[in-house]
């Protein structure tokens, strides 16, 4: 079969972009499968490359998209950039793809498979009627624009997948699939990453915490600071490793709080055990994962996300908040260790533990890399998803089901 997927950037090599990890990995999956797969990246300055399908031009908008965006009715660009990839599955159809995946954002699918004969699918990332809540602010009029474009984006696909059962269960409560529509859980595929060699750590690696995310309210950034400061108040000897950009914590006032005032604001006895690294390459992401013996994922809610994958697929302890994907996938005490969500206490004291018990973290380091092994390599997601799309092809020719 010939795929292509509509992903944020590519190659994507460096990009700490969700959709652009998976589609990478699921290129490698459909390759080892003998399939065919074409991305058609949104990002202008996407290098060339024999898969990618490149999006046309983008048309100027007309006098009544102007004006509603000048009254702030809507957002013309997002209009513009739907019929870019409109434009580019209709390149993808002519050159024999059969059929196109791409992520719920902004409901673009409804324009692409309004443009195609062929079935789009639609995979859940992140559906903006979650997401938006964790920005700070209460949503506007532009968040209700966009939450009811991807339900019509939904109510317009051929097949709907999600990398968690939970995404796809609260997507279904939210906007009602059509009957009949094909749709299936099916997780992010990971190959497995260097493991973690705990004999071979020096004595201040063993004792530090692996952090990877945004500073955010999203993935927790804050609850994170004020988890350390309860470990350090603790008395545990222990430093903290903080990788991601800082977007800033983003209060009810619109006001952001970044991550040098967050920083400030802790005891100088705090600060000094964190090592703040900013945004970094993909490589070296991985060589800090493969050299510090616990991870932790504060995020107020998650998918299936890459920094968990990733964590796990090494053999590192994880710590990990119990929302989402996560906690379907992470199995308490057998696999890693859950908390509740905005719980910084919880959160602090879980680290203690594995700390303070070292055969602890690398017998649940162990088990979550086998679990990964077991059940997460591309090749057989790729298995899986085939199969998925097989389903969404037939359904598609009976019509009506999948088509606008």
């Amino acid at each position: 079969m010939r795929i292509a997927f509509v992903a944020q950037s590519w190659p994507g090599d460096d990009s700490p972009n969700g959709v652009v990890t998976a589609v990478r990995h699921l290129r490698e999956g459909f390759r080892e499968i003998g399939c065919e797969v074409r991305v058609i990246p949104l990002d202008k300055d996407a290098a060339a490359a024999p898969e990618t399908i490149r999006l046309p031009p983008r048309a100027r908008p007309g006098p009544l998209a102007r004006a509603k965006g000048w009254l702030g009715l809507d957002e013309p660009w997002v209009e513009g950039i739907g019929a870019q990839i409109a434009g580019a599955a209709r390149q993808a159809e002519a050159e024999g793809v059969e059929l196109l995946v791409m992520p719920e954002t902004q409901g673009w699918a409804a324009l692409a498979q309004a443009a195609v004969s062929i079935p789009v699918v639609v995979t859940l990332h992140g559906p903006w009627f979650l997401h938006q809540a964790f920005h700070g602010r209460a949503p506007g009029a532009a968040d209700a624009r966009r939450v009811r474009r991807e339900g019509r984006g939904l109510a317009a696909c051929a097949g709907i997948t999600a990398p968690s059962r939970d995404v796809l269960d609260r997507a279904r409560a939210r906007y009602g699939f059509p009957e009949g529509r094909p749709a299936a859980w099916i997780p992010n595929p990971i190959p497995l990453g260097p493991a973690l060699r705990r004999e071979a750590l020096d004595p201040e690696a063993a004792r530090s915490l692996l952090f990877v995310g945004r500073f955010d309210r999203h993935k927790g950034g804050d609850v994170m600071l004020e988890a350390f400061a309860r470990l350090i108040a603790g008395g545990a000897d222990a430093r903290l490793t903080f990788v991601g950009p800082d977007r800033g914590i983003e209060g009810a006032d619109g006001r952001l709080t970044h991550l040098p005032e967050a920083l400030a604001a802790l005891p100088e006895a705090v600060r000094a055990r964190i090592d703040v690294r900013g945004q970094l390459p993909r490589d070296e992401v991985a060589r800090l994962r493969a050299r510090r013996p616990v991870a932790v994922i504060a995020s107020r809610y998650e998918n299936l996300n890459y920094t968990l994958l990733e964590t796990l697929s090494v053999g590192a302890a994880t710590v990990c908040t119990a929302v989402g994907g996560p906690a379907e996938l992470v199995r308490h005490g057998e696999t890693g260790l859950l908390v509740p969500p905005e719980d910084p206490a919880a959160l602090a004291e879980a680290c203690a533990r594995l700390l303070a018990e070292p055969a602890l973290a690398a017998r649940l380091g162990a088990a979550a890399r086998a679990r990964i092994e077991a059940g997460f390599a591309p090749a057989p997601v790729a298995r899986e998803m085939l199969a998925f799309f097989e389903q969404v092809i037939s359904a598609h020719g009976r019509g009506p089901v999948g088509r606008a």
